[in-house]
């Protein structure tokens, strides 16, 4: 059967009840998808007569109630992938909102545990080395007797950002718990590595941190320890905490 040019749903027409019927589904596409429709959307006319010569049906067949029930079903289908495109960005958001350190924004622990063997899975199949850097903020307790508790919580948040800022864009950065920051170094090696931590350290304690009217110097702690290729997260952020602090 041959299938004439598809094109534009004339409406001009005197109005039936049927063609009533397609304009106020037209409208609802329009309400709900924000695209304009009037008078009738050639996309969505087109649409329809391209599902009715799917079926066999050429132009002729489609009588002003078929295209009215083709057209509901367009409007239907772009219902549908609206609220699924909706779905798909709440999931992405709420993933992310549970791989969040509610404090920092850095990853949690258990994201952070992923991204250590995601990394592992990269480095082996590259043949290259990563390095996870321990950092750690020393007496906070201190600070939090001294200062107040939302005065350490503004200090972990400090230590945070200024580890965003002073790590590569392809390096990992998770809260480990408490005072404790882990950071994977891609594609790195041993004495790059402890370049780096001791540099950061250097900088989070020189670089004053500010609370209410007190100046306050951070003291930190780091350690660095290379990742064998066959190591797993876990065993990795054991050896990292027993390992000699820089």
């Amino acid at each position: 059967m041959k299938v004439d040019e598809p094109k534009p749903v004339e409406l001009t027409a005197p109005m039936n009840r049927d063609t009533k019927t397609v304009t106020a589904s037209t409208q609802a596409f329009e309400r709900k998808t924000g695209q304009s429709s009037s008078p009738v959307s050639p996309d969505l006319a087109e649409l329809s007569e391209d599902i009715a010569s799917f079926h066999g049906l050429d132009r002729a067949d489609l009588t002003d109630r078929a295209r009215k029930a083709l057209m509901e079903l367009v409007v239907e289908v772009a219902e549908l992938r609206q609220e699924i495109g909706q779905n798909r960005k709440r999931i992405d958001y709420l993933t992310d909102l549970a791989d969040r350190d509610g404090l920092t924004g850095v990853l949690n622990r258990r994201a952070f545990v992923r991204e250590i063997s995601h990394a592992q899975i990269m480095a082996r199949e590259y043949q290259t080395e990563n390095i996870l850097l321990f950092l750690s903020v020393e007496d906070l307790e201190t600070l939090n007797v001294e200062h107040s508790r939302a005065a350490g919580d503004a200090a972990i948040e400090h230590v945070a950002e200024v580890l965003r800022q002073h790590v590569g864009e392809s390096d990992v950065i998770g809260r480990l718990g408490g005072t404790e920051f882990g950071v994977v170094l891609i594609a790195s090696d041993v004495r790059q590595a402890t370049e780096k931590a001791d540099w950061i350290a250097r900088v989070l304690e020189n670089q004053i941190f500010f609370w209410e009217e007190a100046e306050i110097a951070l003291r930190i702690a780091a350690a660095v320890h290379p990742l064998s290729a066959e190591e797993d997260a876990a065993s990795a952020l054991a050896a990292t905490d027993r390992h000699h602090r820089i």
